[in-house]
Formats: structure tokens, C-alpha cells, sequence
């Protein structure tokens, strides 16, 4: 009895650890969308600021400014995506095509997000090709210091 007891809390512990792992690994070469949830809820609760610059995976499918707001007390007119020119958002061939407001994957690709906002305007996501880090860093921070016009 005690055996089985022990393999309960056993299992139990496991699954709360697992779910504490996966939430500090999300963003770390992860999914786009859950990169861009993840920052845009960081910035969101301290009002201000930028994140982190991450690489993530962007796999085919469109991602939506509407698709990041929904646990969060905004509006996906609040968000705008920014796309650096380059490998992952050129205009001839590129694997996507960046919009403000949506972003349509064509072939998966690796990439760069970062999330920022200013004292006002609206949040900025900015993405850029594995070759763009510091682009997509020095970019946010150019719409923040512009109210959002980047």
C-alpha cells in the first residue's frame, strides 16, 4: 500500500516539474507563436520595456496578431508585427511574408523575435532571419523610441 502511495506522489511531482521545465524552455529555440505569447505577456504585465531577443522556429501557417491576445487584456489591434528585410521577410522568394498584422509562414524557417513597447503606442514584435540578432534588437528599440513608427 505504501508502494503505491509513493509511485502516486512520485507521478504527481514529476508532472509538476515537467510543467515548471516546459514553461522556462518555451521561447528557447521554440515555436514562434509561443515565443511571441510569451514575450507579449512579459511586456504586457510590466507596461513597458522590451524582451529578450530569441531565435525560435517558424513553422508553415500564418500567425496572427489576434492569435497572441487571447488570454491577455488586449486587442490585436494593440500589436504590430515588424519584419527586418532579409532572408525570412524579403519580398521575392522569401519563406514569408511579413504583414503588420499577420505574418504567413510559406516554408519553415528559423528566426529571430523580440517584443517591445514604449510609454505609448503599440506593442512591437520583431522578427528577423537566424542571421539577424542584433537587427531585430536595434530595430525594436528604433520603434520604441518612434511610438510604435518604425
Amino acid at each position: 500500500m505504501m508502494l503505491v502511495i509513493s509511485v502516486i506522489v512520485a507521478v504527481a511531482i514529476l508532472g509538476v516539474l515537467l510543467g515548471f521545465i516546459g514553461r522556462i524552455g518555451t521561447g528557447i529555440g521554440g515555436d514562434a507563436l509561443t515565443t511571441m505569447q510569451t514575450q507579449l505577456k512579459s511586456i504586457q504585465s510590466r507596461g513597458y520595456g522590451s524582451s529578450t531577443v530569441e531565435r525560435s522556429t517558424f513553422p508553415e501557417g500564418t500567425i496572427r496578431t489576434g492569435d497572441l491576445v487571447t488570454n491577455l487584456p488586449l486587442s490585436a489591434k494593440d500589436v504590430t508585427f515588424v519584419g527586418i528585410d532579409g532572408a525570412l521577410c524579403s519580398s521575392d522568394g522569401s519563406p514569408a511574408d511579413c504583414g503588420e498584422s499577420k505574418i504567413v509562414v510559406i516554408k519553415k524557417i528559423d528566426g529571430y523575435i523580440v517584443t517591445c513597447k514604449g510609454e505609448s503606442g503599440p506593442y512591437i514584435i520583431v522578427i528577423g532571419d537566424a542571421n539577424q540578432k542584433t537587427e531585430v534588437n536595434e530595430k525594436c528599440g528604433e520603434c520604441v523610441d518612434n511610438n510604435g513608427g518604425c
